[in-house]
């Protein structure tokens, strides 16, 4: 019984962010321990497992602590950056390039080094003048190095710390603020996330197994895989109407020059698409269907689909999303073998406050491929 293999106790996982989890901040994203009761319960060592929305890689950091092969997959090039440098290994060599780096980089700020910013709607609403010249040497030297892990580690550090050195209010809130930022506040931050960074993935490294970890910057609901069929697929889709993920990561993927306008486009679920631009529950659950469909092909025989999602607010109606899914999953083949609830309130932060008062639930719904 699946039961008796997974063993979810919520109130005793006090630590979540423990390790790399904490590289970046990362939005309604699932407590760790979560995919890793599922991974022991439902793998062994050496299987392949795959994440079709993995986000920041919580699940790919667990099956690395696990000994499981893992691929993450995700449409918003910011989450596949995070995901990787999550689970990647720098050298001693590397890590010299790094505080190299941060020397350089106070050098150029103390010198009042100018380098280009990037092309920003309402640059000087977001961020005070002084910051973006510090910004700028940052991400100018950032460029300039040739290690790829090296300079891929450096984004990651600085996409952690520019909400903080912006006028955006908070990681959930998208206002600006005054706050009370000062000369030399970038490189600050910047060096003590780097060291904290580099002191984490010491430690992950020496925790980790020798297995395979891939990330792929694609669109889950319409991709395809030419690698080993997988023994278990875990994730959390995006949720129905309660967040844009592209928004609140929208000035770090402008200093980063990524396309933030392409992953609006492509994210599905978002409160852009079902609130303002009116999209209904039909457009959300084609999306999981077509999801559904493809990972049906690529799981072994009897292999398990495991969901986290939760209940969902659309036009002010409350759509239980464990009978939404059934509804989906069941029709295409898939046979469901388990269900978890709990409280989403109580263990996902709220993006929809205004709605407070609606009791939501959320969901590990598990399917086997039969």
């Amino acid at each position: 019984m699946i039961k008796n293999l997974i063993k979810l106790e919520l109130d005793k996982y006090k630590n979540n962010s423990y390790l790399t989890h904490n590289f970046h901040p990362y939005p309604a994203k699932y407590i760790p321990q979560i995919p890793a009761e599922i991974i022991k319960g439902l793998s062994k060592e050496g299987d392949w497992i795959l994440d079709p929305f993995c986000g920041s890689g919580t699940t790919l950091v667990e099956c690395k602590l696990l000994g499981r092969n893992s691929v993450g997959i995700d449409i918003n090039p910011l989450a596949c950056l995070i995901s990787e440098v999550k689970t990647i290994e720098l050298s001693n060599t590397e890590t010299s390039i790094i505080n190299d780096f941060l020397s350089t980089i106070s050098s150029e700020i103390k010198d009042k080094k100018i380098y280009p910013k990037p092309i920003h709607t309402n640059l000087n609403l977001w961020f005070e003048s002084f910051i973006q010249d510090e910004l700028a040497v940052v991400t100018a030297n950032i460029n300039k190095i040739k290690c790829d892990k090296v300079r891929k580690f450096l984004k990651v550090a600085l996409s952690s710390i520019i909400v903080k050195v912006s006028n955006q209010d908070s990681d959930t809130r998208y206002k600006a603020v005054k706050k009370d930022l000062k000369v030399g506040d970038v490189i600050k931050h910047l060096a003590t996330k780097i060291d904290d960074m580099l002191k984490r993935l010491h430690q992950f490294n020496c925790l980790s197994k020798n297995v395979s970890t891939q990330v792929v910057n694609s669109d889950s609901t319409n991709f395809k895989w030419n690698g080993s069929l997988f023994n278990l697929a875990i994730t959390s889709p995006p949720y129905l109407n309660s967040y844009d993920y592209y928004l609140y990561h929208k000035h770090r993927m402008a200093w980063l020059d990524l396309d933030f306008k392409t992953t609006q486009e492509k994210e599905f679920g978002s409160r852009n698409k079902h609130n303002d631009r009116g999209f209904g529950l039909e457009d959300y659950n084609n999306s999981i269907k077509n999801n559904a469909l493809i990972i049906k092909g690529l799981l072994k025989k009897d292999g398990y689909y495991c969901i986290i999602v939760g209940d969902g607010i659309l036009r002010g109606d409350l759509i239980k999303m464990n009978e939404n899914f059934d509804d989906i999953f069941q029709l295409i083949g898939y046979k469901k073998v388990y269900e978890f609830t709990f409280d989403q309130r109580k263990y996902t932060r709220t993006f929809t406050p205004n709605l407070r008062t609606v009791s939501k639930e959320s969901y590990l719904l598990i399917y086997q491929n039969i």
